[in-house]
């Protein structure tokens, strides 16, 4: 369960973990929904009624307020493993602001490779926003197979930012190879490269002290067939 061995996190891959708990969250309060909405060019009446992971909330859950705030209901677990342990105890004794709920679906994944703590198809939709950017360089690919994994049948999952980079620059949001994404097909996962709404679909880049590059932004979006 959720508070077996290792703790609340214990099922976790480690470097994934750190790598969450890297995120510098600028402005620290994270992103209001508006924005979150618009670089995922999604609507808020699309989480309605769903089961939605918020992977890589920052500390005021203004993704999960806002939908509660539009009056959608949505079933939103907000995850950082960068939450202390206080801050979820005190988040527990809480349970009337069900926005501010910060709890693991099920128990955590038994497998040894798994980058999330949570089972499989566990959510309707997940989103992931500034994320990509603080993994570890050869972790992206492996996380967005994990993320795959745990979303539902006929779910949604979008992780954004990519960046379209010139071949002569390293990022490590730099766009996946669609080529690294074929296994995706066994998992009944089809993937698509959207743009986010504008001003959101370019992004200025600072490559060294000398150089900034004005790049194209994607989302990836996973989606998982019904059956």
């Amino acid at each position: 369960g959720p508070d077996g061995e290792g703790g609340a996190y214990g099922g976790m891959n480690p470097r994934m973990k750190n790598a969450i708990e890297s995120i510098d969250y600028s402005p620290q309060e994270g992103r209001p929904l508006g924005r979150c909405l618009r670089e995922l060019n999604r609507t808020g009446e699309e989480f309605g009624n769903k089961r939605v992971l918020d992977l890589g909330a920052a500390k005021d859950l203004r993704f999960a307020r806002g939908l509660q705030e539009r009056g959608i209901k949505a079933e939103v677990f907000s995850f950082s493993p960068a939450f202390s342990e206080k801050e979820r105890a005190d988040r527990a004794r809480a349970p009337q602001d069900e926005a501010s709920r910060l709890v693991v679906a099920g128990s955590f994944s038994t497998n040894p490779i798994s980058y999330l703590p949570f089972e499989d198809g566990s959510f309707d939709r997940v989103v992931s926003l500034h994320v990509t950017q603080h993994l570890p360089q050869g972790d992206l690919v492996p996380f967005i197979y994990d993320v795959a994994r745990i979303v539902a049948k006929g779910g949604i999952a979008d992780i954004t930012p990519f960046y379209e980079l010139p071949p002569d620059i390293d990022h490590p949001s730099a766009k996946v190879p669609d080529a690294e994404l074929a296994a995706l097909a066994d998992m009944g996962v089809t993937p698509e490269w959207r743009r986010p709404e504008p001003p959101y679909d370019m992004q200025a880049l600072q490559i060294d002290l000398a150089t900034i590059v004005h790049v194209p932004v994607y989302v990836l979006t996973l989606k998982k067939a019904a059956v």
